[in-house]
């Protein structure tokens, strides 16, 4: 019996695999990430050598700076292109010097062009994720700070850890006689790049992501990514492209690992994302717009009675689909029933007296208002009270929506 249930077991993980890769494919073609991974790999032309003057001028604040620098250099390049990485590194090397003596109007350009970077790689996971808005005011510049600046410290926290070993190997030998010394050292630059992609994942789209589903996607991401770079060399170093091209072979090299490298880093986002919405999907109640809308702004309402503001990541616990959420979020937002703090978090945009569920209705899909599932279950003293309202409407048009949140989230009195 045990081996019938381990095998059921078994057979269900493996129809769960197997259902994650087909979700992946479909997602990653509908997405046009193809054709996004091109774009960015054109991008990346012009916005290499500015973004690496930024970062490592933010590395040069650092302390240790030169060994940092120098670590840096050499991570970035053997990763940026596994073959044929001194000519390249050499070239941009000479780029990003030449780059650090520009005068203000020229570093002007330079921070405009990594923004503008940046900005296209937002732009890229928010669509991934179905999110229409992009950040804007101070949100945006401390996660494209952050984005700049987090990769010199891992490079730095990886320098120092590795410093921290072999100082240990050299003294007391005791990782030697182990066998951890090389183990260690080998696995920390994967480690350091899974911890660079979650981080990616999480931070980049416009949208709440699970640290959890972040990090399966940072670790695979950062597993494909070394065994890519090393395919990748393994296959150059058996092709003719250096005997046909010469030495000008070291540019379709460059622009081939570039793409590579975005398919991978998109890859992942879309792997995220499928993780994300099939964990979600099982609990979703398939709420049609207006329902899923007055979920929303229900729980935003206790919150504001509850002295505190509501956060996205919360939307799977009441039965919302991500996708749904996102298009109501973004339609409340619009018509300004909802507001956003600064912290992404939401509140009403207006009074409860001010709205109504006809405004809401208006938001989203108004002509679903007939074909409306109702909630079941237990149901709050707000839902009930919707539900009649929403069958007085589909007997016969009415004015039964016009009720304001005020009354419909009216907290009955308790008898004294």
């Amino acid at each position: 019996m045990l081996a019938n249930v381990s095998m059921e077991s078994l057979r269900a993980r493996g129809r769960y695999v197997w259902r994650l890769v087909i979700e992946v494919y479909q997602h990653f073609m509908a997405r046009d990430c193809q054709q996004s991974a091109a774009s960015l790999t054109y991008v990346s032309l012009f916005a290499l050598v500015p973004m690496l003057t930024l970062v490592y001028s933010l590395v040069s604040i650092l302390p240790a700076s030169g060994e940092l620098e120098t670590m840096l250099q050499k991570v970035i390049f053997e990763n940026l292109v596994p073959t044929s990485g001194q000519a390249v590194q050499e070239h941009l090397a000479s780029f990003t010097e030449r780059a650090r003596s520009l005068t203000l109007p020229g570093v002007a350009v330079l921070v405009v062009t990594a923004y503008l970077m940046l900005k296209n790689i937002e732009k890229t996971f928010n669509k991934i994720w179905g999110v229409e808005q992009a950040r804007s005011g101070l949100s945006n510049f401390l996660i494209y700070q952050a984005v700049l600046t987090l990769g010199p410290i891992l490079i730095g926290a990886g320098l120092a850890i590795s410093t921290y070993l072999l100082s240990i190997k050299l003294r007391w030998g005791g990782l030697e006689d182990f066998g951890l010394g090389p183990v260690l050292l080998g696995y920390l630059p994967g480690v350091l790049a899974a911890i660079a992609f979650t981080l990616f994942f999480a931070m980049v789209p416009n949208c709440s992501v699970p640290m959890k589903e972040a990090a399966i996607g940072g670790l695979i991401t950062a597993i494909l990514f070394e065994t890519g770079k090393n395919l990748f060399t393994a296959l150059v170093a058996k092709s003719s492209y250096e005997l046909i091209y010469g030495a000008f072979a070291i540019v379709p090299l460059f622009l081939l690992w570039i793409y590579v490298l975005w398919s991978l880093i998109l890859g992942g986002a879309v792997l995220v994302r499928c993780l994300v919405h099939l964990r979600i999907e099982a609990s979703a109640k398939g709420y049609t717009e207006l329902m899923a809308a007055m979920v929303f702004v229900s729980q935003v309402v206790k919150g504001m009675r509850g002295g505190s503001a509501v956060r996205a990541a919360n939307a799977y616990r009441w039965g919302v689909h991500p996708e749904q959420f996102n298009r109501i979020k973004n339609n409340l937002l619009k018509a300004r029933i909802l507001a956003e703090t600064n912290s992404g978090r939401f509140v009403l945009g207006r009074t409860l007296d001010s709205i109504t569920v006809r405004d809401i209705e208006h938001c989203v899909a108004r002509s679903e208002l007939g074909q409306v599932k109702t909630f079941s279950g237990h149901l709050e003293p707000w839902q009930e009270k919707l539900q009649q309202r929403i069958a007085e409407c589909q007997v016969h048009q009415s004015s039964a929506l016009n009720i304001t949140l005020l009354e419909l989230f009216e907290v009955p009195k308790t008898p004294s």
